[in-house]
C-alpha cells in the first residue's frame, strides 16, 4: 500500500515569476511512484484526512502554523536560504528555525551547505537543483534553429545582486545595434511580463541566451541555467560552484563567460558549432534535469526515511 504525502498548496502563493512552483506541484501530483503518492490539498484541509507525512514546497505553509502541532514527518523543498538586511545578504534565521523541525530538507542550492548557520542540519539536507517540466521539450526543435534571430537574450532582475547581469544589461542599452537582446524581470508579485510558456516562446526566437549568478554566497545556478538550454538556446553561462556537478562543460554544452570576455564570446552564436553546443545542452537538461528526475529522487529519499 502506498504512503500518502500531503502537499499543502494555495495558488496565491506562487504568482508572477514564481510560476515554477505551480508547474512543480502539478508534476508531483501526476507522478507515479511505487511506494509514495503525493496528494495536493488546500492548507485549511490539513486536519481533515489521514496522511503519512507533509511535503511543503517553500515555507508558506510551515511559516503559518505552530510546528509543534504537527505529529507526522515533515519534508521541505525550498530555494532561497538568504535574506536581505541593510544592503547585506544574510542566511535566513527563519528558515533555519523551520529546518530544525523538518525531517528531510531539499535545497535547490549547493552553497547552502557552506553556510555556518545550516551546517548542523547537513545530515538531513539534500541538494536538489532546479528543473524544468517535460512539456518544454515538446515545443523546442532544432529543425528551424537557423531561422532564429542571431541574438543573445539577457533577462531577469537587473540588480546589483547580479553584477555580471547588470553589466550586460548596461552594455546592451549603450550598444542597441549589437546582438544582445534585453528583457526585464516581470516581477514576482503579479502575473505580468513574460513568464512560463510565454517566456520559453520568447527564448525560442533567439539562438542564444545568458544565465548569470550573484556574488557569494548567492553564486548559484538560478532557473535560467535550465530553462535556456531546454528552450534550444546556446547557453552563455557565468561560472559557479554547481556547474560541473550539473554536467555543464565549457565548449561542449555551454559557453562560459565573465565580465572581461562576454562581448567577444557571444560572437560564437554566428559560428557553425553554435547549434551543436545548443543541442548538447538541450540533451543534458532533457536527460538529467526535469521535474520527474527531481521527483524520483525526492520520492526515494522519503521512502527510505519511512523505511518502505
Amino acid at each position: 500500500m502506498k504512503r500518502i504525502i500531503a502537499i499543502p498548496y494555495n495558488k496565491n502563493w506562487f504568482l508572477g515569476g514564481n510560476h515554477f512552483f505551480n508547474d512543480l506541484i502539478d508534476s508531483f501530483q501526476n507522478y507515479s511512484h511505487k511506494k509514495i503518492v503525493f496528494k495536493v490539498i488546500h492548507p485549511d484541509e490539513i486536519h481533515n484526512f489521514y496522511y503519512d507525512g507533509i511535503f511543503s514546497i517553500r515555507c508558506h505553509f510551515l511559516s503559518s502554523i505552530d510546528l509543534r502541532t504537527i505529529n507526522c514527518p515533515i519534508f521541505l523543498y525550498h530555494d532561497d536560504f538568504h535574506s536581505y538586511k541593510f544592503g547585506r545578504i544574510l542566511p535566513s534565521k527563519e528558515l533555519e528555525r523551520i529546518i530544525r523541525r523538518v525531517d528531510l530538507y531539499f535545497t535547490t542550492y549547493l552553497n547552502y551547505f557552506d553556510l555556518k548557520l545550516f551546517k548542523s542540519h547537513s545530515i538531513k539536507s539534500h541538494w536538489v537543483p532546479w528543473s524544468v517540466p517535460s512539456s518544454i521539450f515538446m515545443n523546442t526543435s532544432f529543425h528551424d534553429w537557423l531561422m532564429r534571430e542571431n541574438t543573445v537574450v539577457i533577462s531577469g532582475m537587473n540588480s546589483y545582486i547580479y553584477p555580471l547581469r547588470k553589466k550586460i544589461f548596461t552594455y546592451s542599452k549603450h550598444y542597441p545595434e549589437d546582438i544582445i537582446k534585453g528583457l526585464d524581470h516581470p516581477s514576482y508579485e503579479k502575473n505580468r511580463g513574460l513568464i512560463g510558456d510565454t517566456y520559453y516562446a520568447f527564448l525560442r526566437n533567439s539562438k542564444g541566451a545568458f544565465a548569470t549568478t550573484g556574488e557569494a554566497p548567492i553564486n548559484f545556478s538560478v532557473m535560467k541555467y535550465f530553462e535556456i538550454p531546454a528552450s534550444g538556446c546556446l547557453p552563455f553561462f557565468e561560472d559557479n560552484p554547481e556547474l560541473r556537478y550539473l554536467g555543464f562543460i565549457d565548449g561542449e554544452n555551454c559557453i562560459i563567460i565573465n565580465e572581461k570576455n562576454f562581448k567577444q564570446r557571444i560572437n560564437i552564436i554566428k559560428s557553425p558549432i553554435a547549434v551543436e553546443i545548443a543541442q548538447n545542452a538541450f540533451n543534458l537538461v532533457k536527460d538529467h534535469h526535469t521535474h520527474n528526475n527531481r521527483i524520483e529522487f525526492i520520492s526515494n529519499m522519503i521512502a527510505n526515511f519511512l523505511h518502505l
